[in-house]
């Protein structure tokens, strides 16, 4: 006969209780995540400016493309889209110049968004630049969402270092998204990762992290060497200094009034710069 080593297991209501609080941890987790997942629907109400939407509930912020069907066969992106207020069943849009694939020698199509077009919200945020203080709250991110495609951030740090800018702003990290077709950006601060909307700079989402390291490297974690300015700029600071207090004044921009940071006109030739520059840049 042999005796078995003797186990105490833990009572059934205890693990009852443990089961129904990682149940729920689990489906909040997948219930932020799938509202950032992409959508499909059709704009309704449509005036020169704005749109409807038949989806409720959704952040400041987020957003999407414009696209009209010619045929089956053929369809063209005629405009980008922020979402500016939110009910329970419908969201109000307004309208920005699409320019992710602006190419001075392809024709601009003139359409502008009319009734019934499409309208796919959440559009490339599955692809995202990350910004972590260590490597620890590096692994974690990605480790938590494996399904998130990011771009290393060796290639942003690369982007600073030939520019010879160690302080990126808002205006950098649009620019390198619009360019890298981008639509999310993950900034992880004091233990949170705060997911903002790449073409907005909103923020759309907050994540809790358990990293313990507390090293803040800057500009972030990287493997490019030390970021240094140009010489012979003057009025740029050498280095963003705190990383906690310098990514928590970059990303605070929800008190802003969408009124002011979308901008809508067409005609104008300095779109993007109109548009940089309603930001607060």
């Amino acid at each position: 006969h042999v005796t078995g080593v003797q186990t105490c297991a833990l009572p059934i209501w205890i693990r009852q209780i443990m089961f129904n609080k990682l149940f729920i941890i689990i489906m909040l987790s997948m219930y932020s995540y799938a509202s950032l997942e992409q959508k499909i629907t059709t704009i309704t109400n449509t005036t020169d400016s704005s749109a409807s939407i038949a989806i409720g509930n959704l952040k400041i912020g987020q957003s999407g493309i414009i696209v009209h069907d010619y045929n089956e066969n053929q369809s063209i992106i005629v405009s980008s889209a922020v979402v500016v207020s939110s009910n329970n069943s419908t969201s109000q849009i307004k309208f920005i110049k699409f320019n992710d694939l602006s190419q001075n020698a392809l024709p601009t199509a003139k359409l502008t968004p009319s009734n019934n077009d499409t309208f796919i919200l959440n559009y490339l945020y599955k692809k995202s630049l990350l910004i972590t203080p260590n490597g620890e709250s590096n692994n974690e991110i990605k480790e938590m969402l494996p399904s998130q495609s990011f771009l290393n951030s060796d290639i942003f740090a690369s982007y600073l270092k030939l520019e010879a800018n160690p302080t990126p702003t808002k205006k950098d990290f649009i620019e390198f998204c619009r360019t890298h077709n981008l639509g999310t950006i993950y900034i992880v601060l004091n233990k949170k990762c705060y997911v903002l909307d790449a073409k907005s700079f909103m923020i759309i989402d907050t994540l809790s992290l358990s990293y313990s390291s507390e090293i803040e490297e800057k500009p972030f974690y990287t493997k490019v060497d030390e970021i240094k300015k140009d010489t012979f700029s003057w009025f740029q600071k050498e280095s963003i200094g705190n990383y906690t207090q310098y990514y928590t004044s970059l990303i605070d921009s929800e008190s802003k009034n969408m009124k002011e940071i979308v901008i809508i006109e067409e005609s104008d030739k300095g779109f993007f710069n109109g548009y940089l520059k309603a930001l607060g840049l």
